[in-house]
């Protein structure tokens, strides 16, 4: 059987990660459906905070590109994100390989799966639940919002 989050366990994860680092890639895997690699290799070239919209270039079909309006829970969440990036590179001694990542690791370099699962199993125990996989966050937000 998978193990799909329950709306409980769900509500503990954006409780929990309220004002953490990675609230914002919750949201945005909740709220809107992306993909673990979609994450990993978002842009603020594809982020409008602006008009409230997200471009996903980098999506599974590497031909489509998925446009979305961003709640505004999510654009509040994402605001809040780049502030303390930037904050976080001004105060930085290295030059950042990507600089434009929305979520690049604590050097600047693109999230590696490898890391990306780390910090969501550390996400997931403190918040006091056992391991979720991520992508059924995905299948969830597919069930909820497409009635796949």
């Amino acid at each position: 059987m998978k193990n799909y989050p329950t709306e409980a366990q769900i509500q503990m994860l954006r409780e929990g990660l309220q004002g953490h680092h990675l609230e914002s890639m919750l949201l945005l895997a909740l709220d809107l459906g992306l993909r673990r690699d979609e994450l990993r290799h978002l842009t603020w070239a594809e982020v409008d905070l602006e008009k409230g919209e997200i471009s996903v270039l980098n999506s599974k079909k590497k031909s489509h590109v998925r446009c979305m309006n961003l709640p505004e829970n999510v654009a509040h969440a994402l605001s809040k994100h780049a502030l303390c990036q930037k904050e976080r590179n001004r105060n930085a001694d290295t030059t950042k390989r990507y600089p434009d990542l929305v979520f690049p690791d604590g050097v600047g370099e693109e999230l590696s799966t490898q890391r990306f699962l780390q910090e969501w199993s550390a996400v997931c125990e403190q918040v006091g639940l056992p391991y979720l996989c991520f992508h059924n966050l995905r299948i969830l937000w597919c069930r909820e919002k497409l009635g796949v």
